[in-house]
């Protein structure tokens, strides 16, 4: 991790490299004005010394004199230590105990001093200043991750431009975003599986009531005739089966809007899984003398489920079949070209009006002109689900008293994406 790119490390330490060059400069600038001091006070204390000696003593001038100005004292220094020593002065003396350097050192510690407590004040102030912000954003980070804790997800923006805290703010908002819009589809999964109750409830109703009718009429008739008893338990066992295809049907549909279906997808031809699901609706397209014609224009390799996407094939068929007369036709069309396979599923049936196209696909959503009464109107809705879920996309277009054409596209892109990412 680069430090750099963080604004507030970035900005810590180049105040950081300010503060030492010139704190740096400012003590070498102290220094050197000390020891020019000293040295001043020293050539002052050696003239002084040379004026009291030549003073008394002028001939001793060309002896003095190299001593100040050369450093020639050799040869003088050990008369000069034996004197000294009665005024325990020599090398060895501390620095405060001599005079010339203690003035200048108690001068020099006094302004050293004050000008250390002033860059760290200085430098004080600055960290406090670059460093507040820090945890004022912080603080609104806690107080938006309690928000999130109530289920409040409504926070108020920082103004974050790049760093470390940059990034790791747009990753708490986006976990944020994310946990708002989990636990959104939690609650649209509690309605919509409170509604597909609702609806098994509803559609259970009416086959359940003729049970309990006939149930009835049965037992309190005891001297009821062979062929009525007959006719009441074949109604009967057709409610019965009518219950057992609803929930079968119903319970399909709930797993799949709760997505709760591991769909087993491998590439496979869709020329194949629409003749697989064919074969139980010729007879019924047989019964209601209808001509079913079958054109594919290619494989149609695509990566799919073949007994979901048969399913959802055989209920458009199907509701093809229903609503069309007696003596009409259902085309199923298969073209493919490199980026996708279209399935064109069409019928001369009875068509549907513009106000109702938009809705064909809504879950138990019945034409008015609907020929099959049984009809719940949920095996497109099922369809369109199925299909959704392999990445493919399903439109209507319809007149009435010309037909109905069905149009399921699916990308192959996006199917190969899917077969990658194990989807």
């Amino acid at each position: 991790m680069n430090l750099l790119k963080n604004r507030e490390i970035k900005n810590i330490i180049i105040l950081s490299a300010i503060s030492f060059i010139i704190f740096t400069l400012i003590s070498m600038l102290f220094l050197n004005n000390w020891f020019n001091n000293i040295s001043s006070r020293y050539g002052e204390q050696n003239i002084a010394l040379v004026g009291a000696i030549l003073e008394q003593n002028p001939e001793l001038e060309e002896k003095i004199i190299p001593i100040i100005t050369k450093g020639e004292y050799g040869k003088y220094y050990d008369a000069g230590k034996v004197v000294m020593d009665k005024y325990y002065y020599n090398d060895n003396i501390l620095p405060y105990k001599n005079a010339v350097i203690k003035n200048e050192y108690d001068n020099f510690k006094k302004i050293w001093i004050g000008f250390v407590g002033i860059v760290w004040a200085i430098l004080l102030t600055l960290f406090i200043y670059i460093i507040k912000p820090i945890f004022k954003n912080l603080n609104t980070l806690g107080q938006i991750a309690d928000n999130m804790v109530e289920g409040k997800f409504n926070n108020k923006q920082l103004a974050l431009n790049e760093g470390e805290l940059a990034v790791f703010y747009n990753k708490f908002i986006d976990m944020g975003e994310r946990l708002e819009g989990a636990l959104s589809d939690l609650k649209a999964e509690k309605v919509n599986l409170k509604n597909i109750i609702n609806d098994i409830s509803h559609q259970l109703k009416t086959p359940l009531s003729a049970l309990i009718t006939y149930n009835d009429i049965l037992k309190n008739h005891n001297n009821m005739d062979s062929e009525t008893r007959t006719k009441f338990i074949d109604s009967t066992s057709d409610q019965l089966d009518r219950m057992d295809w609803l929930i079968t049907t119903l319970l399909k549909y709930a797993r799949i809007e709760s997505n709760a279906i591991n769909y087993n997808k491998s590439l496979h031809s869709l020329k194949d899984t629409i003749n697989y699901c064919m074969q139980p609706l010729k007879v019924k397209a047989d019964e209601m003398k209808q001509n079913i014609i079958l054109d594919f224009k290619g494989e149609g390799l695509y990566f799919h489920d073949e007994k979901w996407i048969g399913e959802a094939f055989s209920n458009i068929i199907k509701n093809s079949i229903e609503h069309t007369a007696l003596g009409g036709s259902i085309k199923v069309c298969l073209e493919e070209t490199p980026l996708s396979v279209t399935v064109t599923i069409s019928d001369n049936g009875e068509g549907i009006e513009k106000k109702d196209l938009k809705n064909i696909f809504k879950r138990f959503y019945k034409g008015k002109n609907s020929l099959n009464p049984k009809s719940i109107g949920i095996g497109l809705s099922l369809s369109k689900k199925i299909i959704e879920a392999h990445n493919g996309s399903i439109v209507a277009e319809s007149e009435v008293l010309v037909g109905t054409t069905f149009y399921i596209t699916f990308l192959k892109v996006r199917s190969d994406y899917a077969k990658e990412n194990e989807i």
